[in-house]
């Protein structure tokens, strides 16, 4: 006879249990002060997805608890609480799983805010007034050459310009000064807190830096809004530190890229040449005065394990672009400034020969 009460009892207090830790599990934060740190919308953002997950689960589980298999294993009486242990063991496993990937989430952004800190150091002056010396062959003689001569004022006054991937801004405001209107966007807040001191320095009123990552940004922009799309070194991050292509995410930037671009819009995408540009890091130069070189790794299967950047080959990109009814206009592999052979004319002469820079011009398929 006890033994049937608290069989029947069991059954009554269990939906209660079972409330109490969906609630506690869909508010993580009451055991992680250290998440306190983040950004509200950012911890917002994770909260949601971890609800999202946990939603998905607890059915499996609950589906589980009921199965055949379980009263195999466990039995059918309740009242040993293996039951209720079991609910306790999934709500201290779900917790700490948290605990541990958002306490590396956490480490690895700190990580790459540190990065783009060192980047922006060794590229920039702390004013992004101008491009260092060590920097100038590349961005600010064939970069800087190229966005200058193609964007003139004539073709960009009064367009809408994305900045895809702005960092500190240097390249938005050249666009800006033009008379472009520019919406600049990059996932990092150290390169965007630059961005905005430099709007301010130079009272720039037709630019708006954005902080955050490019498809959530998308969702909320019209289609066909943008007239031009720079993307400056920012595709070759796309896939930064990993050793693998993440070609999904990849070609869903490329699908919101298209959408929001206007029917008779492009899309540059600005870049070192996956070939040529990665050359000139393995060059000596012999006392003849003749370069000497290593091959580089172009396909992703031999990139070296140090490499943080993806340089995609002409297959690549051409098969992801067409997988987003996007075409490639056309390529150009712009001459150096005739600046840089005042400098280091042998480096002037290499670029000439060896395009340093890749530039894809990309244009909207009718579907």
């Amino acid at each position: 006879m006890p033994k049937n009460k608290l069989t029947t009892k069991t059954p009554s207090k269990k939906p209660t249990k079972t409330k109490k830790q969906n609630q506690h599990l869909n508010a993580p934060s009451e055991k992680l002060p250290f998440l306190e740190k983040l950004d509200p919308e950012i911890y917002a953002k994770l909260q949601l997805t971890i609800r999202e997950v946990i939603e998905k689960t607890l059915p499996k589980y609950k589906e589980w608890l009921n199965s055949a298999f379980r009263e195999k294993i466990i039995g059918n009486d309740s009242s040993n609480g293996s039951l209720q242990n079991l609910d306790k063991v999934l709500v201290s496993a779900v917790n700490n799983s948290i605990k541990t990937a958002m306490g590396k989430a956490l480490k690895e952004y700190d990580e790459q805010q540190g990065t783009m800190e060192k980047w922006f150091k060794m590229k920039f002056y702390d004013d992004v007034s101008d491009i260092r010396p060590e920097s100038r062959a590349y961005y600010k003689y064939c970069v800087e050459n190229f966005v200058t001569q193609f964007f003139t004022r004539e073709k960009i006054s009064g367009k809408k310009i994305l900045d895809f991937g702005c960092g500190p801004g240097y390249f938005s405001k050249i666009l800006a000064q033009r008379g472009a209107h520019i919406t600049g966007i990059d996932r990092s807040a150290f390169l965007i807190s630059k961005a905005n001191e430099l709007k301010q320095r130079l009272g720039l009123e037709n630019v708006k830096f954005l902080q955050g990552d490019f498809l959530d940004f998308a969702k909320n922009v019209p289609s066909e809004k943008f007239d031009y799309i720079v993307a400056i070194d920012t595709i070759v991050s796309f896939d930064y530190c990993r050793q693998t292509h993440n070609h999904k995410d990849f070609t869903h930037a490329l699908s919101e890229i298209r959408r929001v671009m206007k029917d008779e819009g492009r899309f540059f995408i600005i870049e070192a040449h996956p070939f040529f540009g990665q050359l000139a890091k393995g060059i000596t130069l012999s006392k003849e005065g003749r370069f000497h070189g290593r091959l580089p790794n172009y396909k992703l299967a031999d990139k070296a394990k140090d490499n943080p950047h993806h340089w995609f080959t002409l297959d690549e990109m051409t098969s992801a672009l067409n997988e987003n009814s996007l075409a490639i206009c056309r390529i150009y592999e712009p001459d150096p400034s005739v600046e840089l052979e005042k400098e280091n004319p042998h480096l002037y002469r290499f670029y000439l020969k060896y395009p340093h820079l890749i530039v894809y011009e990309i244009c909207k398929v009718k579907i």
